[in-house]
């Protein structure tokens, strides 16, 4: 077929453009740059807890504990002082049975996902009165986020209908209306690769999103507003094996990706808890009748974890910047701000907020 004819019969039939693909280098491009760390605040040691989400919403930082159904946490950002508990126990407007998901808004609104309702609400700057929220019908959630650019809904989860099928990411109004859903489709789920399937999301500029799997092989996709996929990168690393069989009791925990951050349309900053030396010290044995005599939990995960700290430009299609730090910082968020957790000897949680950045670009 001749160029030109290609090119008008493009045109007319509207294909979409090609999505940007390609493989990250492991070689940093900036082999002179170093991570420099200004520690932020501690927050209130009697009221905190090992973090599964966290959001800073004006002034204060919310968070809700990765063990379950707990409520959502308030403290003051410059003092740490903790401020009281949001919402109420039920499922009702402004209650929540397990909050999941937190995400801070433009004009410091508050999104909450709840894990046991699937439901989401949003909540009002200051007060955290309830303003609006909606069911959706999703399946085993991994992430939850509202964007803030277009007010859309985006969930990563598992569905099995005929319209949507496997473990893609789904997009609704706020009313809970579902438009479409984008991402891997119709995925063969094997016990090596279900959990590959779960994600991560963070809102980049001008209304995108940006998704990596929690598990396994990296692979870094971004959307536009409306769904479309724009870039897909990919890259492998040492320390994130392929797994070849069953994870059975007694071996090291999975390597996995807590909460990123997106810090331009084409830098982002992605954390990996990979076990520690003597990461068996991390883990406690208890008495649970549901899995046998004696079942391994994590018991300190800054001791469970080494967290390696990577910087990626998709525009170098590099890695800007690789440090491995033998603490576990559990979330990455907007404007530089890391979330640093440690247990004291007494197995008390303490939760340090720091502000990171690059030193030494060109």
């Amino acid at each position: 077929m001749f160029p030109l004819l290609a090119l008008m019969l493009t045109l007319v039939q509207g294909a979409k453009p090609s999505i940007d693909s390609f493989a990250i280098g492991g070689i940093t491009s900036c082999p002179k740059c170093r991570l420099e760390r200004t520690g932020v605040i501690t927050l209130d040691r009697d009221y905190a807890v090992r973090p599964g989400n966290v959001a800073i919403v004006g002034s204060e930082v919310v968070l809700v504990s990765d063990g379950g159904p707990n409520p959502i946490l308030r403290f003051d950002l410059r003092t740490g002082k903790y401020l009281g508990d949001v919402g109420r126990k039920g499922r009702g407007p402004g209650e929540f049975t397990w909050p999941r998901f937190l995400t801070a808004l433009p004009g410091d609104s508050l999104f909450v996902f709840d894990n046991n309702g699937l439901t989401f609400s949003l909540l009002a700057p200051r007060t955290y009165r309830y303003v609006r929220g909606a069911p959706v019908t999703v399946s085993r959630p991994s992430a939850a986020i509202l964007n803030g650019t277009t007010g859309l809904l985006w969930v990563a989860a598992s569905v099995a209908r005929a319209q949507q099928v496997g473990y893609p990411i789904h997009l609704f109004e706020q009313d809970g209306t579902w438009i479409k859903s984008v991402g891997t489709e119709r995925p063969l789920l094997r016990w090596n690769r279900h959990m590959t399937f779960t994600r991560r999301l963070a809102a980049g500029p001008n209304g995108t999103i940006w998704s990596i799997p929690r598990y396994g092989p990296l692979a870094i996709e971004v959307f536009d507003r409306s769904g479309h996929p724009l870039r897909k990168a990919t890259y492998s690393a040492e320390w994130v094996p392929e797994q070849r069989q069953p994870q059975r009791q007694g071996d090291p925990p999975l390597p996995e990706r807590p909460p990123f951050a997106v810090v331009s349309d084409s830098e982002a900053w992605i954390l990996t808890l990979i076990p520690a030396a003597k990461w068996k010290q991390g883990i406690i044995m208890t008495n649970d009748p549901t899995h046998g005599n004696a079942a391994p939990l994590v018991g300190d995960v800054s001791k469970l974890f080494d967290t390696i700290v990577e910087v990626f430009d998709l525009v170098r299609r590099r890695v800007l910047l690789r440090v491995r730090l033998d603490e576990a910082v559990l979330h990455a968020l907007p404007d530089g701000m890391f979330v640093v957790y440690r247990e004291d000897i007494k197995g008390a949680p303490e939760v340090r907020l720091e502000r990171w950045s690059v030193r030494g670009l060109p």
